[in-house]
């Protein structure tokens, strides 16, 4: 039997591949995500590799954060590299 969170995850990537469809991107997922410790990506979109985390309870203050009018959000911490939250759509406008 197949477990449900594999089952969760394996189609949350198939739906930002198709997203990424719509707006002409080409994208595959990396079927050996589970098995390869050292590939850390779950899916490629346009030459970029991406990590597709999907969480039941969504990712309460990001998502705060990103409220209407907010375009994405920058986070940083002390002696790390800032990273961009962008929602999925804008980030695949910025790939075509």
């Amino acid at each position: 039997m197949v477990n449900p969170s594999k089952i969760k995850g394996d189609s949350f990537e198939r739906h930002i591949l198709k997203e990424a469809e719509k707006v002409g991107l080409k994208g595959y997922r990396n079927r050996m995500s589970r098995a390869n410790k050292n590939e850390h990506w779950d899916i490629c979109v346009a030459g970029r590799y991406l990590e597709a985390k999907k969480r039941a309870g969504g990712f309460k203050q990001i998502e705060r954060w990103l409220a209407p009018g907010t375009d994405g959000v920058i986070c940083g911490a002390d002696y790390r590299e800032p990273f961009v939250v962008l929602r999925m759509k804008d980030y695949l406008n910025l790939l075509t």
